[in-house]
C-alpha cells in the first residue's frame, strides 16, 4: 500500500565537481569512472526509472576523501558516434572524508551543465528511493528535463524541471543506470559493498528492461610492473556489475571491508512513472 506523501518545494546549488562523459573502452566494455547497465540500441528513450537503497560510503585507502554516485540517466554512451555530448541523469551521491564522515545528498543535471543537488530533500544511507528522470515538450514546442525521486523512509518526494542546455540535441538513444567514481581522477571510488538497482526500466518509443543491456565494470591499472597478464591493463576490479534479473541489477565491490554494509532490500516498490502521473499536473 502506498503511503502518504509530503511534497517538497526543492531548493537548489550547484555540484562543483568532474563532469565526465561515459568513456569507457571499446572492446572490453572496461571504464574509469563507471559500472552498471547500459541499453543501446535503436530506440529512442524519453524516460527512465530504478528505486535502490542509498549505500554507505568507506573510506577505500588513505586519502582525505572518497566518492560515489549511484544514477540513472539518458544520452551519452553514443557520444563519440553521434556527436552528442549530454547525459540527462539523476541519482543520489554518497561520499565519505577523514573515514569516518559522510555526506549524502540527491542531485540531477543535464550535462554540459553544471549538476544540480536538492539541499532540502535528505537522505540518509539505508533510505531506499524511487528514481525518475526524462524529457517532455512544453508549451513551447521545447524539450525540457523532468526529475522526480521519492524517499520512503521519510516519505517525502520532490519534482523538477528544468532546461535543456544550449547547443545539445537530445537523441534518447541509450539508457543507463550506473555506480560512478565521481572524482576528479577516477581513482576515488568510495567502498559501499553492493548497491541493489530493482524495478529497472526506460520508456520511449517501446519500454526495455534490462535484458539486452550492455554491463559496464570500474578497473584501474595495475601496479605489478611484471605482470604476465594479458589483460594488465585492467587487472584491478574497482566495481562489478551483475544482472539477478531483467530488472534487477547489482553493482558491487569485489574488495573485502571489516564492516557491515547495507544492502538493498524493499518490500513496496511501484512504477515511479505511474507516481509522476498522479502529480504531474501539480507541480508543472
Amino acid at each position: 500500500m502506498l503511503q502518504p506523501m509530503k511534497f517538497v518545494r526543492p531548493t537548489l546549488a550547484v555540484v562543483e565537481r568532474n563532469k565526465i562523459p561515459l568513456s569507457r573502452d571499446a572492446e572490453t566494455e572496461a571504464s574509469d569512472f563507471f559500472s552498471g547497465a547500459v541499453i543501446d540500441e535503436d530506440n529512442h528513450f524519453n524516460g527512465i526509472e530504478a528505486t535502490w537503497m542509498v549505500p554507505k560510503p568507506y573510506a577505500n585507502g588513505d586519502d582525505d576523501k572518497y566518492y560515489s554516485a549511484a544514477w540513472i540517466g539518458l544520452d551519452g554512451f553514443n557520444s563519440s558516434d553521434d556527436g552528442s555530448d549530454d547525459v540527462l541523469q539523476a541519482g543520489t551521491e554518497q561520499d565519505v572524508q577523514d573515514s569516518n564522515t559522510r555526506d549524502s545528498y540527491v542531485w540531477f543535471g543535464w550535462l554540459p551543465a553544471d549538476p544540480l543537488k536538492i539541499t532540502n530533500f535528505p537522505v540518509s544511507p539505508g533510505d531506499t528511493v524511487s528514481c525518475s528522470v526524462g524529457t517532455f515538450i512544453d508549451d513551447n514546442k521545447k524539450t525540457k528535463g523532468a526529475f522526480s525521486i521519492y524517499n520512503w523512509n521519510t516519505q517525502l518526494m520532490t519534482y523538477v524541471t528544468f532546461d535543456k542546455p544550449n547547443d545539445v540535441t537530445f537523441k534518447g538513444d541509450s539508457a543507463e543506470w550506473i555506480m560512478e567514481d565521481t572524482s576528479d581522477d577516477g581513482n576515488h571510488m568510495a567502498q559501499f559493498g553492493a548497491i541493489t538497482f530493482r524495478s529497472c526500466s526506460a520508456s520511449g518509443d517501446s519500454t526495455k528492461d534490462l535484458s539486452d543491456a550492455t554491463l559496464l565494470d570500474i578497473y584501474t591499472d595495475s601496479d605489478d610492473d611484471d605482470s604476465d597478464d594479458d589483460d594488465s591493463d585492467h587487472s584491478d576490479l574497482v566495481c562489478e556489475a551483475v544482472k539477478e534479473s531483467n530488472a534487477v541489477l547489482v553493482i558491487s565491490n569485489p574488495k573485502d571491508l571489516d564492516a557491515k554494509f547495507i544492502t538493498a532490500t524493499t518490500s513496496t516498490i511501484v512504477s515511479f512513472f505511474s507516481l509522476l502521473a498522479n502529480v504531474l499536473n501539480l507541480f508543472i
